[in-house]
């Protein structure tokens, strides 16, 4: 048993690299909340919102958490699309799909750079508030 002789969460040198490797499946990057204004120039209007982006390998999720460089990058390209976008934009169903498009396309030119494959496999939103 590998626990034997440890205390509750302390771990060998090495184990936490030797998780790193194991982890299989598909990972979940959870972007912190975005405050956006709006489009709009009659009307004082914003999204509040927060994005998950489904990565094909788990493994992509620890990858980039390390570098930090490409989290900043991200967040300042999704600002950049939907400070783009209008209340009316956004409003709709429809809308909403095509914001999630632009999204996983932007952010996958990025992250290609560093993966020489595009990881995002979908967009998600776990808040989205139009105001």
């Amino acid at each position: 048993d590998k626990t034997e002789g440890k205390a509750d969460g302390e771990e060998k040198e090495g184990e936490g690299t030797e998780q790193k490797k194991e982890k299989k499946g598909k990972g979940n990057l959870r972007l912190s909340e975005f405050l956006v204004n709006l489009n709009d120039p009659l009307v004082r209007r914003y999204l509040k919102c927060v994005i998950n982006l489904r990565l094909s390998k788990a493994s992509y999720v620890d990858e980039i958490n390390e570098n930090e460089n490409i989290i900043p990058e991200l967040r300042d390209k999704i600002f950049d699309i939907v400070s783009d976008k209008s209340y009316a934009d956004l409003k709709s169903s429809a809308g909403k799909v095509m914001l999630k498009e632009e999204i996983m396309i932007s952010v996958n030119e990025i992250l290609y750079e560093t993966f020489k494959t595009e990881p995002v496999i979908k967009v998600m939103f776990s808040k989205f508030i139009l105001q």
